[in-house]
């Protein structure tokens, strides 16, 4: 008799806890298309085109969007931003470099704000998104040119 109770038990556990795991993981499912017809991404990549002549890349990069979370709390899982990001050396003078690519994204629709204190930024519509663009140097001469948007949907929050 009480064989049998365990066993019902058993069979009864076998089925909830999997429930109880699947319901558990929902909010990590992923919801919607955080970059509907690759917009963001066919705007980001060419702005790493913007790296002048005779620079030195040492790092080029393109990431699309990934279900993610903050440290894995169930409350903040979305969609991470699209990005590009170019990092580069380059023997022009700071005015050259930000002449470039500032004439460079001109002519990729991107607007610009003045630079101050080694950085200059854009920002562009995408998708109904506002994409935004960052040049920076320091003062050994590095540079780094990022591109980010937001998803289009269901962005990672709370973090």
């Amino acid at each position: 008799m009480a064989m049998r109770r365990w066993a019902r038990s058993g069979g009864l556990l076998a089925v909830v806890l999997p429930l109880a795991c699947a319901c558990s993981t929902m909010s990590r499912l992923t919801a919607g298309d955080p970059d509907p017809g690759h917009q963001a991404m066919s705007a980001l990549a060419p702005v790493l085109s913007a790296v002048p002549a005779g620079a030195v890349v040492s790092h080029e990069d393109r990431t699309d969007s990934h279900w993610d979370s903050c440290d894995g709390r169930s409350s903040t899982y979305g969609w991470d931003p699209i990005t590009g990001q170019a990092m580069f050396t380059s023997g022009a003078g700071e005015s050259q470099v930000t002449a470039h690519v500032s004439a460079v994204m001109r002519r990729l629709g991107w607007r610009g704000a003045p630079g101050a204190g080694g950085t200059w930024t854009w920002s562009r519509q995408v998708g109904g998104r506002t994409a935004t663009a960052t040049l920076e140097s320091d003062a050994a001469g590095d540079w780094s040119l990022d591109a980010t948007a937001p998803p289009a949907a269901d962005p990672v929050t709370g973090c």
